[in-house]
């Protein structure tokens, strides 16, 4: 069988993507509000930082909803595939008891016939005697 994939890969590289687009966009709007804030002359004014944490605020806030949302796709494709999986099993398991029940039909219908085929001779060879 060829190499087994990790269905949870591509996951794992949205939520690397996520992260880092995050940190980028974080990082841009910092560095445009110290720019808004040094053309003031206010670059580590109370302000300044302030302004700074609700960006990083609303950017944890934005990657976190978007985590949970790759989270919840990553959930119901392993759901899928774990219904898939019992699909298959239960499917086996069927065919199984059927090739059992099968066999074991065809062993009463070769003893029944064995059985019919003493008793005829049994008749016959009674039937002879007389």
């Amino acid at each position: 069988m060829g190499q087994r994939i990790n269905p949870d890969a591509r996951f794992e590289k949205l939520k690397a993507r996520a992260k880092q687009e995050s940190n980028a966009a974080t990082q841009k709007a910092e560095e445009g509000v110290k720019r808004k804030f040094a053309a003031q002359g206010l670059t580590a004014s109370g302000e300044s930082i302030k302004v700074g944490e609700q960006i990083r605020k609303q950017s944890a806030g934005s990657l976190g909803r978007r985590l949970e949302g790759i989270e919840g796709a990553q959930e119901t494709d392993a759901l899928r595939r774990q219904e898939i999986k019992e699909g298959r099993a239960f499917q086996t398991s069927e065919r199984t008891a059927g090739q059992e029940f099968g066999a074991g039909q065809t062993a009463l219908q070769r003893k029944f016939a064995g059985d019919q085929a003493g008793i005829q001779r049994e008749f016959q060879s009674g039937e002879g005697q007389k």
